[in-house]
């Protein structure tokens, strides 16, 4: 799993897969990137400052210190912090 954070754009993108993408989706503040096979490659929270704060309130001092567990598997994908 890689993790990329641009600061300027507020985007974090979390690739979990190599694979092509083939297609996305998008769910709320989260696009996420699938493989012709269905399977989640690549996660973008937009206004991640904000969701991720949302999800967790008064634990999240600075978006780069935010340590990030991603389940991604082709019948469910979950964001945890």
């Amino acid at each position: 799993m890689k993790l990329r954070y641009d600061k300027e754009e507020d985007i974090l993108m979390v690739k979990v897969s190599d694979e092509p993408i083939d297609y996305a989706e998008k769910v709320n503040s989260v696009i996420i990137h699938f493989t012709k096979d269905k399977k989640p490659a690549l996660f973008e929270i937009m206004d991640a400052s904000e969701f991720l704060a949302d999800i967790a309130p008064n634990q999240l001092v600075n978006l780069e210190w935010a340590r990030l567990k991603l389940l991604a598997q082709p019948e469910i994908s979950m964001l945890t912090i």
